[in-house]
């Protein structure tokens, strides 16, 4: 019989491969930096902190001030097979700290990550600790019984 601590493995385990599936590569970095953890009192599926872009797109920054995001941008050109140069990697950087990206404006979320971590996925969750659960406490009530000579 599985463990509670199983459960959650199998579980996070999923979502973690669900993912991986549906993330869209570039350099692959995004789904490189998926992995999950699970304790004996929860789990975790952690990801690198520019996922929720995928999901949302990016909007436009306060400050025009460059971050760096240009060498990201002109990585993902380049793997893209489009002009990678400094000056196109500067010139897109600037659209999308001024504008967002498309995504972000279209205000619909790309369902890439929802698609997977979504209410029915913590529903089958909590339905199967749920059962756990039951069964555990129905064979420590029988134990208690038949030590109590009651049945």
């Amino acid at each position: 019989m599985s463990t509670d601590k199983d459960i959650l493995e199998e579980f996070f385990q999923k979502l973690e491969n669900k993912l991986r599936e549906r993330l869209p590569r570039a350099t692959g970095k995004t789904v490189d930096s998926l992995e999950h953890k699970v304790q004996n009192d929860g789990g975790q599926l952690l990801a690198a902190s520019w996922i929720g872009a995928l999901e949302y797109g990016r909007g436009p920054r306060k400050s025009s001030q460059d971050q760096g995001m240009w060498r990201h941008i002109q990585e993902w050109l380049a793997v893209k097979g489009m002009d990678a140069s400094e000056s196109n990697a500067k010139r897109l950087t600037w659209w999308i700290n001024m504008h967002g990206t498309s995504l972000f404006q279209s205000g619909k979320p790309s369902e890439v990550i929802s698609g997977v971590i979504n209410e029915q996925a913590i529903d089958n969750l909590s339905s199967k600790l749920g059962d756990y659960y039951a069964v555990s406490f129905v064979s420590e009530v029988l134990k208690d019984l038949k030590i109590l000579k009651v049945i």
